[in-house]
C-alpha cells in the first residue's frame, strides 16, 4: 500500500492506496472499477471516489470540504490516483475480486480463477455480450454479463456454481438489473481483467489488434471474434462434435483452437 497525504484548505488527511493487485480488497475494487471504467468524468465525483478508495471513515469524510473541480490542488489528486493506478496496466490477475453477491436471500458465486470449470457455451455467451458492449456501449450488457458469470451454488466439483442454463438467461438478467450498479460495473471490469489474462494464455485465438493490418475473413478476425463461427470452423461443421465442445470446459475449446490456428 502507498501512504498518501492530502492537504486541502489547510487540513491534512492520510490514507492508503493499493499499488498492486494483491493489495486490492473487494470494497476497494468497486471504487477502482468505477474510477477506471471511465464512466465518471466529473472531477468532483472522481475525487470523491479517490477518497473512498483510500478508506477514509465517514467521520473523516464529513470533514472534507466539498470537492471543487476548479481547485488545481484537488485536480492534482486525480493525477495522483492515475499514477498510483499504473499497476492496473501490468500483469492481469486471473482472480475475481468479488467472490460472491447476495441478491435477496440467495448467494451468487463468482467463477473460478481463469474461469476454470466454465463451459464453452457460457464463455461464448459472456464474451459475445462483452463485444456487444464494446460496439454499442449499452448498459444492459453490463448486468447481463454479471448474470451469466455469477450463479447460485450447486453440487459440482470443478465449479461451485450451478451449470449455466441459456433458457434462464432473460430471467437472470432481469434479476441482476435490480442489483446495485456499482457491483455489476465492478464485475464487468473484473471480466475485462480476467479476459486479458486468458488472452495472454491463447495469443493466436486472441491476436493483438494491429491498425495497419487489413480486415480478414478468417474466423479469428482481428477486429471482432465471432465465437459461433470459430466453433463451427473448429468442428468442421460436425454438430455432434460442436455440442460436445459447447458442454465441455472452455479451456479445452480454447486450447484446441490455439492448436488449429498454429497448424495453419
Amino acid at each position: 500500500m502507498a501512504k498518501v497525504k492530502i492537504n486541502i484548505t489547510g487540513r491534512t488527511f492520510s490514507g492508503n492506496h493499493p499499488t498492486k493487485w494483491e493489495e486490492v480488497r473487494p470494497k476497494q475494487f468497486l471504487y477502482l472499477a468505477k474510477f477506471f471504467n471511465g464512466d465518471v468524468q466529473d472531477p468532483a465525483r472522481r475525487i470523491a471516489l479517490f477518497f473512498d478508495l483510500m478508506g477514509f471513515s465517514k467521520k473523516d469524510r464529513r470533514r472534507f470540504p466539498v470537492p471543487d473541480e476548479n481547485n488545481p490542488q484537488e485536480l492534482q489528486l486525480i493525477d495522483t490516483m492515475l499514477q498510483l493506478g499504473q499497476f492496473i496496466q501490468t500483469d492481469a490477475p486471473d482472480k475475481w475480486f468479488i467472490p460472491h453477491v447476495w441478491i435477496g436471500l440467495k448467494k451468487y458465486h463468482a467463477p473460478q480463477p481463469t474461469m476454470d470449470g466454465s463451459t464453452w457455451r457460457e464463455f461464448i455467451y459472456v464474451d459475445t455480450l462483452f463485444q456487444q458492449f464494446a460496439a454499442y456501449k449499452s448498459g444492459e450488457y453490463v448486468w447481463q454479463i454479471a448474470s451469466v458469470l455469477y450463479r447460485p451454488a450447486g453440487a459440482r466439483r470443478d465449479d461451485v456454481r450451478i451449470p449455466f442454463d441459456p433458457e434462464k438467461f432473460n430471467m437472470n438478467s432481469a434479476l441482476w438489473k435490480r442489483v446495485n450498479g456499482y457491483i455489476s460495473e465492478a464485475i464487468f471490469f473484473n471480466y475485462r481483467i480476467v479476459r486479458t489474462h486468458i488472452a495472454d494464455m491463447y495469443p493466436h485465438v486472441f491476436p493483438k489488434h494491429d491498425e495497419n493490418t487489413p480486415e480478414s475473413d478468417e474466423p479469428a478476425d482481428l477486429s471482432r471474434i465471432v465465437w459461433n463461427d470459430m466453433t463451427d470452423w473448429l468442428c468442421d461443421g460436425d454438430p455432434v462434435k460442436k455440442e460436445k465442445y459447447l458442454d465441455g470446459d472452455m479451456h479445452e475449446a480454447l486450447h484446441a483452437l490455439e492448436e488449429k490456428l498454429l497448424q495453419k
